[in-house]
């Protein structure tokens, strides 16, 4: 993101966010306008709850006093902004969203980029320890805990304990779905039903 976007709209909580100060600075506003702007739109006041937040910082040029301003997501920019008019506020308008788009892509290549490695480390994890493939294919029969212990000849508790790590990894059926083929390898599919295989 080029620095001038990024100045306009940073990540808060995983959700790009711009300011009532920033869009009164860029837009040549008085920035008591945008709060009043802000104040009376016309929309249901779930749409402000979810989209504008009341914020205060400290003012140093008016002897410390609690400047109030909000925090603007994507959706009440757009709403707020729509009727900004000029030559000048179409740029802008543009300007920003370019920045909420460039954001979101950012958000979304890493959230991407997480969940690559996270199967990856699921599928190796699958793949190098024989008990949990056992145990993924007795749980995906409904074996119960002392039908599992039986057959893999090992105690109850032993059992237990390896549920509350598959569990805690997320590699239960009801979490992951994995098809473990002949070679060992692991793969992803909607439903192992839906493929005819039999865990």
């Amino acid at each position: 993101m080029t620095t001038l976007l990024s100045h306009i709209v940073h990540l808060e909580d995983g959700q790009p966010i711009t300011t009532s100060l920033l869009v009164a600075k860029l837009f040549k506003k008085e920035h008591k306008d945008v709060l009043r702007a802000i104040r009376n739109l016309e929309c249901s006041s779930q749409f402000h709850e979810r989209n504008f937040t009341l914020c205060h910082e400290i003012n140093e040029l008016q002897n410390g006093k609690p400047q109030p301003f909000y925090k603007i997501t994507r959706d009440g920019f757009s709403f707020l902004c729509m009727g900004f008019t000029g030559k000048e506020a179409s740029i802008w308008k543009e300007n920003y969203i370019d920045a909420f788009n460039q954001m979101e892509n950012h958000i979304n290549r890493q959230q991407q980029a997480l969940i690559n490695l996270n199967c990856q480390l699921k599928d190796k994890l699958m793949s190098q320890h024989l008990r949990y493939r056992q145990m993924y294919r007795y749980l995906q029969k409904e074996l119960t805990h002392e039908e599992i212990a039986r057959c893999m000849q090992i105690s109850t508790r032993m059992v237990r304990n390896l549920y509350r790590e598959m569990r805690d990894l997320e590699l239960l059926p009801e979490q992951e779905v994995f098809v473990l083929a002949h070679t060992g390898r692991i793969s992803r599919v909607a439903s192992p039903a839906q493929l005819g295989l039999e865990m």
